[in-house]
C-alpha cells in the first residue's frame, strides 16, 4: 500500500506548526500549503491557491486561464484521491516541482471522480477529454503537447516539461 511509499518531506515540503495542512478524510495531512508567489507580475495571485510544492497547486480555473495568457508550460496531473496509481505519483511530482525552476511552468492538480471535484474540475477534464485518472497533460499556449496514462518517474517529468518549453 501507500505506507511503503512515503518519503521524507524535502526542505522545501516540511511545515511549521502555524501552516495550514490540507485536511481531508483521504487526503495525506502530510502536504504542505506554503505562499511563495511563483512569478513577481503574475496577473494572478497564486498565493490564494492550496500549494503542494514549488509553482504546483489546487486547480483552478482562473489560475490556468493567468497561465495560459502568460504563456506559461502548464502541467495538469489528472487526480483521484482513492487512486493508488495517484498516490503512488504524488511524491513524484512534488519532487519533481521541487526540483525545477523554471519560471515559464506551472502545475496544477486537477480533481478527478473523487469527493472533492468541482464543477471547474469537470470542465478541463472535459476539454482535454481525460478517461481516467492518473492522467498526465502538458500544454503549451493552451494545446496539449504531451499526455500520458504511465506512471512518470521524476526524471521522465522533469524531463517531458523540458521538451515542452524547447518546442
Amino acid at each position: 500500500g501507500c505506507a511503503q511509499n512515503q518519503q521524507t518531506p524535502s526542505t522545501a515540503q516540511k511545515i511549521s506548526p502555524e501552516q495550514t495542512t490540507l485536511q481531508t478524510s483521504s487526503v495525506s495531512t502530510e502536504t504542505p500549503l506554503t505562499t511563495e508567489t511563483p512569478k513577481t507580475g503574475s496577473i494572478f495571485d497564486y498565493e490564494s491557491l492550496p500549494k503542494y510544492a514549488d509553482r504546483y497547486y489546487r486547480y483552478s480555473k482562473q489560475a490556468y486561464q493567468a497561465a495560459i495568457k502568460e504563456k506559461s508550460i502548464v502541467y495538469l496531473y489528472f487526480y483521484a484521491n482513492w487512486c493508488p496509481i495517484c498516490k503512488e505519483a504524488r511524491p513524484k511530482i512534488l519532487e519533481a516541482f521541487n526540483k525545477m525552476n523554471f519560471d515559464d511552468v506551472v502545475g496544477f492538480e486537477v480533481h478527478f471522480n473523487d469527493n472533492e471535484v468541482t464543477d471547474d474540475d469537470r470542465e478541463i477534464t472535459k476539454n482535454y477529454q481525460i478517461p481516467y485518472q492518473h492522467t498526465t497533460i502538458i500544454a503549451k499556449d493552451g494545446k496539449q503537447v504531451f499526455k500520458s496514462l504511465e506512471k512518470l518517474t521524476t526524471e521522465k517529468l522533469i524531463e517531458e516539461i523540458e521538451k515542452a518549453r524547447g518546442k
